[in-house]
C-alpha cells in the first residue's frame, strides 16, 4: 500500500520534463490575455507545489482555526507554448529554478511536507460528467467505473475511507456551457447524508479521437471510429480481407473538483490533459477502467491520468486535519461518527468546534463574487476518546457540546495525551 501511495505522489511531483509545468484557466469574457495570466499563475503554482509546500494551522482569537498553505518559491520562467481547447487556455512553462520534489522511501512525508498520520479521512466520490457522451460510446459504464477505480485506489492507500454516490453530483453541469454551477449547499447535504468529510466530483472534458492509421483487416469486426474497405481481388470477399482505417490519436482530459463537506467550499480544481497514439479504439463491450481497457495504449494513458488525479486529491486533503461530527450527547457521554476504522483510539484528544451561530460565509474579494472561503467556527472545548467501535467513538467533553458540533484532530500530529 505504501509503495502504491508513493508511486501516486511521485507521479504528481514530476513535471512535464526537467523543469516544465502546465497551467490552465477558463477562457471567459475577459478574453485571452486574462486567461493567459491565470494559466501562467496556475503553472507557477504547480511548480511551487512540486518544489514543496508548508501548511500552518492557527487558532484565532475567537477560537476558530485557520489553515495557511505556502508553496515553495520559484524563479524565472519561459513561456514554451500556449493553446486553446474546450474553452480553456493552456500554457506550458519552463520554470528555471523549480525543484522536483522526491519522496524518499519510508519517509512518511507527502509532497506538501505533511507528516503522514494514522487517521483516515472520509471522502465521497460523486458523479463524473462526460461533457461529450458520444466520444465514449465504445466504453461501458464510464462514470460508474471511474468512481469505483478511484475508490479502490483511495481505500488501498490506507489514508482514506471512500464512499460512492453513483448518481449524485456535487455540482450542476450543462455540456453547452464550459463552467459548472457550484452548489455549496448540495455539497454539504451530500457530506451529511453519506457521513463524509470531503466530496469529490469531476468532468471528463474530452475523450475524442483524431487522425488515421491504416492497416489490413481480415475479419468483420469494426470498432467505434473504424472504417473498412473490402479489397476487390479474388477471394477477398470470402476472407473479408480489406483495408481498415482506425483513429490514430485519442485524448483524455479530466477535470476534478475537491470540496470541504462542512462548508461546501471548493478546495481545489485542476484539469489533467492527456493524449496518446496507437491502439485507441476499444473493442465492443470493453469496460472502462477494466483489465481489457488498461491493456490498450489508450487505457494505459488513462490509467496514468487517473494516478495524477489520485495524487492531486491526496495533495489537497492530507494536510487537512481529520474531522468527525458529534451525533449524540447523553449526559457526560458524547458519540462521534468516526471510530476504529478512522484511526481513533482510546486516549485520543481532539478539539471541539461548532459553526458560529448566525455566522455568514467568508467571501473572497476577487471574482467570482459569490465564491465563499468557508464558514466561521468557534472552539467550544476538547473531546477525550474513552472507547471506540469500528464506526463510532464514545468519550467525554471539557466545555460545551451539542449534537452537530465537530471534533477535529490537531493538524499534522496524532492527538494523544
Amino acid at each position: 500500500m505504501q509503495k502504491l501511495l508513493l508511486a501516486i505522489l511521485t507521479s504528481l511531483a514530476l513535471p512535464l520534463s526537467a523543469a516544465q509545468f502546465e497551467g490552465v484557466a477558463p477562457l471567459g469574457s475577459a478574453g485571452v490575455e486574462a486567461a493567459r495570466s491565470e494559466a501562467i499563475r496556475d503553472a507557477l503554482l504547480n511548480a511551487g507545489l512540486a518544489a514543496g509546500a508548508s501548511v500552518r494551522s492557527n487558532t484565532t482569537a475567537q477560537g476558530g482555526e485557520q489553515l495557511e498553505v505556502r508553496t515553495a518559491p520559484v524563479g524565472e520562467y519561459r513561456l514554451l507554448s500556449e493553446w486553446e481547447a474546450n474553452g480553456f487556455w493552456h500554457v506550458k512553462l519552463d520554470v528555471q529554478s523549480a525543484a522536483v520534489a522526491v519522496v524518499p522511501s519510508g519517509a512518511g512525508q507527502s509532497l506538501s511536507g505533511c507528516a503522514a498520520d494514522r487517521y483516515r479521512r472520509k471522502v465521497l466520490l460523486t458523479h463524473f460528467y462526460v461533457q461529450q457522451p458520444g466520444q465514449v460510446v465504445d466504453l461501458m459504464r464510464v462514470p460508474e467505473n471511474l468512481q469505483a477505480y478511484l475508490a479502490r485506489q483511495l481505500q488501498d492507500s490506507g489514508r482514506y475511507l471512500p464512499q460512492q454516490a453513483a448518481y449524485q453530483a456535487a455540482f450542476q453541469f450543462n455540456p453547452r456551457f464550459v463552467e459548472p454551477q457550484q452548489l455549496p449547499a448540495r455539497v454539504h447535504e451530500l457530506a451529511v447524508r453519506y457521513n463524509t468529510q470531503f466530496v469529490v466530483g469531476g468532468i471528463i472534458r474530452d475523450a475524442g479521437s483524431s487522425g488515421q492509421r491504416v492497416g489490413v483487416a481480415a475479419d468483420g469486426e469494426l470498432r467505434e471510429g473504424e472504417r473498412k474497405q473490402v479489397l476487390n481481388v479474388p477471394g477477398a470477399h470470402f476472407l473479408r480481407l480489406g483495408i481498415k482505417t482506425s483513429p490514430k490519436d485519442r485524448r483524455f482530459d479530466i477535470e476534478t473538483f475537491v470540496y470541504d463537506g462542512i462548508s461546501g467550499t471548493l478546495l481545489s480544481r485542476q484539469l489533467f490533459p492527456g493524449q496518446v497514439s496507437g491502439e485507441v479504439a476499444q473493442a465492443e463491450g470493453t469496460e472502462f477502467a477494466g483489465p481489457r481497457f488498461f491493456a490498450t495504449d489508450y487505457g494505459r494513458m488513462v490509467e496514468q491520468q487517473l494516478q495524477q488525479v489520485l495524487g492531486q486529491i491526496d495533495l489537497s486533503l492530507r494536510c487537512l486535519p481529520m474531522t468527525a461530527r458529534v451525533v449524540r450527547v447523553e449526559g457526560k457521554q458524547v458519540y462521534v461518527d468516526a471510530g476504529g476504522q478512522s484511526g481513533l483510539r482510546p486516549g485520543d484528544q481532539l478539539r471541539l468546534y461548532r459553526l458560529q451561530p448566525g455566522g455568514l460565509p467568508v467571501d473572497t474579494l476577487s471574482t467570482p463574487a459569490d465564491s465563499a472561503l468557508g464558514l466561521p467556527e468557534l472552539r467550544s472545548g476538547t473531546f477525550l476518546v474513552a472507547a471506540v467501535q469500528p464506526l463510532f467513538a464514545v468519550g467525554t467533553v471539557e466545555g460545551s457540546v451539542q449534537a452537530g458540533d465537530y471534533v477535529r484532530v490537531d493538524s499534522g500530529k496524532e492527538s494523544r495525551r
